[in-house]
């Protein structure tokens, strides 16, 4: 009895084959998706994670903004022979020399689009309070220069909490102090310090804040009366700020922050906006707020004094591109500040 042998035709084995290849290529474009989804995962987490710390950030210096400070902002040396102050970040962006403010140090001031990033306008921020960590004004000055370019603490009894354990100042030449008594507020920054003397010498500091020859803003301003001894400002006390600078360096898309002009720090990675706006609250002017401003206008009364919440937008790309598309991912962060020391307060007192 004769056996079957018959196989496949060519048309089946071609057809066999055409079906194997379709099903290996739906599992390829599945498991292609599969690592695109994991890997969009992935770097949205990591991204996200690295912009949040740097919103938190923000945030809580932002939050600080006006802690100790004279919410009216401060008077910088002004007048016939000084000259204009100003803080240089890596991107070589004067962040303190807008005409419009440069001769005011405010609590909180803005930078609308000074910086350029891959063609797009990116803002900076500028912030200041009180760094309650060294209790400097704990008693007042033991004595000031006359021509106020060093100050003295009192190193006697009660009056030594301000010194560390070796009976040293505890600050550093970059450190920005205020001085202050009855006639008002004055700024400047360390150059030198030894043992309880404090040194703050004219035309050498970063931001150009000791000016010796300025009309007024300067430690000269704060005489209580004409004298040529030390003891003319004896009720002078004095505290150290912080004043803080965020931006983007366009040179490696890194959100920076630099405190008092000193080198600033990388807070995050792969940056590619910044954008504040501000509310603020004009009183007796059209009923009161105005919510996320972008800039100010002082022709029209406006001026940082007025903010009361600072708007936050952060943009940001992955560190790498994905695997299938060959792009990076982008995303976009939002948040908002209220400036505790300036939306709640007793407007009445």
């Amino acid at each position: 009895m004769a056996s079957s042998s018959r196989g496949f035709s060519l048309v089946e084995s071609l057809l066999a084959l055409a079906m194997g290849l379709l099903l290996m290529a739906s599992v390829m474009e599945l498991f292609r998706q599969a690592i695109n989804v994991n890997t969009k995962v992935a770097q949205r987490s990591e991204m996200q994670q690295n912009v949040l710390a740097a919103l938190n950030m923000m945030s809580q210096d932002l939050s600080m903004a006006a802690t100790g400070f004279p919410q009216g902002g401060l008077q910088l040396p002004y007048g016939t022979g000084t000259s204009a102050r100003f803080c240089v970040g890596t991107d070589n962006v004067q962040h303190l020399s807008r005409p419009a403010l440069r001769d005011w140090l405010f609590v909180i001031t803005p930078g609308d689009g000074l910086v350029l990033v891959d063609g797009v306008s990116t803002d900076v921020v500028t912030l200041v309070y009180r760094d309650p960590t060294i209790p400097l004004d704990m008693s007042p000055l033991a004595s000031i220069s006359n021509d106020g370019t060093s100050i003295t603490l009192s190193s006697n009894g009660e009056y030594q909490t301000a010194l560390n354990a070796a009976g040293n100042v505890p600050v550093q030449p970059g450190d920005v102090l205020v001085l202050y008594n009855a006639k008002g507020y004055a700024s400047a920054v360390v150059t030198s310090a030894s043992g309880n003397s404090i040194n703050m010498e004219s035309g050498v500091d970063p931001l150009q804040f000791n000016q010796t020859a300025a009309a007024v803003g300067n430690i000269q301003a704060l005489k209580n009366f004409p004298a040529t001894t030390p003891a003319y400002m004896a009720s002078t006390a004095a505290f150290r700020i912080q004043i803080i600078t965020y931006y983007i360096d366009n040179s490696t898309n890194r959100l920076m922050r630099q405190v008092n002009c000193s080198a600033p720090v990388p807070v995050a990675e792969n940056i590619t906006n910044l954008q504040f706006t501000f509310d603020i609250f004009r009183e007796g002017v059209g009923g009161g707020a105005t919510a996320e401003l972008p800039t100010f206008d002082f022709a029209q009364g406006q001026s940082p004094n007025q903010i009361r919440k600072v708007n936050i937008t952060v943009a940001f790309a992955s560190s790498e591109e994905e695997i299938t598309s060959g792009k990076k991912n982008f995303t976009t962060l939002k948040t908002s500040v209220s400036v505790r020391n300036l939306a709640f307060r007793d407007r009445y007192v």
